[in-house]
């Protein structure tokens, strides 16, 4: 049972927001790709040739993390700047908009749901392809959430192992 820093997002906002501090050794540099531009929460992945973007828009093997500050590659090279990235743990606990057009519900809660873009999750979509998923454990579906989201914002964490 985790115990939640926050009751509801510290801010809405796209994005993967970490609920809690940064484990020091949880942060792993990798190379960005030719052409990426990554926005701080947003996930990422590897390209298969040692490289890093944000082009997942559900999860699958290449997934890596969540990016913990922006960058900006130039379309010539691949390598010349690095991104910190929060590598996925089953011990680190999310807030993330849902971007569905169905509003996140009680009985989304313990679902474990797939990605629908490199910075959200998609509550209707518990069709997962690969052994990964995210896992939510709260909602928010307050005024605030669904002003900023239609679908509001789930709360919960990465997790190994569930198809």
């Amino acid at each position: 049972m985790t115990v939640r820093v926050t009751k509801k997002p510290p801010q809405y906002k796209d994005g993967f927001m970490l609920d809690g501090p940064v484990k020091p050794d949880g942060i792993q540099w990798v190379d960005v790709l030719a052409d990426a531009t990554i926005v701080k929460g947003d996930v990422v992945n590897g390209d298969g040739n040692g490289y890093f973007t944000n082009t997942l828009a559900a999860f699958d093997a290449t997934f890596l993390g969540i990016a913990q500050a922006g960058a900006a590659e130039a379309a010539s090279s691949s390598g010349s700047i690095s991104v910190p990235v929060l590598v996925m743990t089953d011990t680190d606990y999310y807030w993330v908009m849902n971007e569905s057009g169905t509003v996140a519900a009680q009985t989304d809660i313990g679902e474990f749901i797939d990605l629908e873009s490199n910075d959200g999750v998609d509550v209707t979509d518990a069709t997962l392809g690969t052994t990964m998923g995210f896992q939510v454990l709260d909602i928010d579906i307050s005024a605030e959430a669904v002003a900023y989201k239609v679908g509001g914002f789930v709360y919960g964490r990465f997790v190994y192992a569930v198809a």
